[in-house]
């Protein structure tokens, strides 16, 4: 089954579950619509929360100067998840029990949604993640037993089936290097881009990890250079990729072979230039999951160039 509404149609469903699951006398003393949101505002990653927190905000203010949901405003409140499971799960039940919020954003750290899933279907209380991307939130909701989360973020599945079918049909590659972050998120990727290489005719070359912090590449990118790859699976961190880059361009890499993956090319530019078919509805799977096409890009004279809209299938295990 899939169940499809717009984007703004999916704002105004989200506010009218909350005015089902509220009682009368709850409404009548509290027209607005209290949205939590657990990110982390502090620790190594409180950026991410901080990023989270004012895009909130902004769309808030934007929606409630536009007169609301169905006549009620937007009210935000906000928990500091750390970036750990632990804080995570506080954060969660405050928002629950003290601050009474009819839904919860949340979170980055796809380890900290994955603990916050059972929380709030105990409270039956509506679990947006939009940051996390770790195919077990969509996999143990929905159809797999939490049908109090939701998702509309790509899983890192999602991602690497769309990389993958782009760089075989599109670009004609068959041999890959990985080169990926030592991390469940790293690791994670290149694994389901295995799961689905086979049905492109691809094969793995050369398989390597790197540690977050970690600066010298030249052997391993050596290693790639003479490997035969056509291009580089890279699943890692925003401030590693321009080392990389320009390490590559030591061993006679730069030009020849492509690094291919996920990276930050988020700008405004390049959303204001999306093609409008990525900007349609809104669709759900059985499992609660968002789909909508996804912008692949591709570096072109220096600059992200958009090469279209995909959408991925995903092989979900047989129930």
């Amino acid at each position: 089954m899939t169940h499809k509404l717009g984007r703004r149609a999916f704002c105004v469903a989200l506010g009218l579950i909350g005015l089902g699951a509220a009682s009368t006398d709850a409404w009548a003393q509290d027209a607005k619509i209290r949205l939590g949101l657990v990110a982390p505002m502090s620790g190594p990653n409180s950026r991410y929360g901080s990023f989270s927190l004012r895009g909130a905000q902004l769309a808030a203010e934007e929606i409630n100067d536009a007169g609301g949901i169905g006549g009620r405003k937007i009210a935000i409140t906000s928990g500091d998840s750390q970036g750990t499971p632990v804080e995570g799960v506080s954060a969660t039940r405050r928002l629950i029990d003290l601050d009474k919020v009819d839904f919860i954003i949340g979170d980055v750290s796809s380890s900290v949604t994955l603990a916050m899933q059972p929380v709030a279907e105990d409270a039956g209380v509506l679990l947006l993640n939009a940051a996390s991307s770790n195919p077990k939130i969509t996999y143990g909701a929905g159809a797999g037993g939490f049908k109090w989360t939701f998702r509309n973020y790509p899983t890192d599945e999602n991602r690497a089936l769309v990389v993958i079918q782009y760089a075989a049909e599109k670009r004609g590659f068959t041999k890959f290097s990985v080169l990926s972050v030592d991390t469940d998120y790293g690791r994670a990727a290149v694994e389901f881009t295995k799961k689905y290489l086979p049905g492109f005719k691809g094969q793995i070359l050369t398989e390597d990890y790197y540690k977050e912090g970690e600066v010298d590449f030249r052997s391993v990118l050596a290693k790639i250079r003479d490997s035969g790859a056509q291009a580089i699976i890279m699943y890692g961190l925003a401030d590693t990729t321009p080392i990389i880059a320009r390490q590559m361009i030591e061993v006679g890499l730069a030009g020849k072979v492509p690094l291919i993956g996920n990276a930050e090319f988020n700008t405004e530019a390049t959303i204001k230039a999306a093609p409008k078919s990525a900007m349609g509805e809104v669709t759900f799977d059985d499992h609660n999951q968002a789909r909508l096409p996804m912008i692949l890009l591709q570096i072109e004279n220096g600059k992200p160039a958009i090469k279209g809209a995909y959408s991925a299938e995903i092989k979900y295990p047989a129930k």
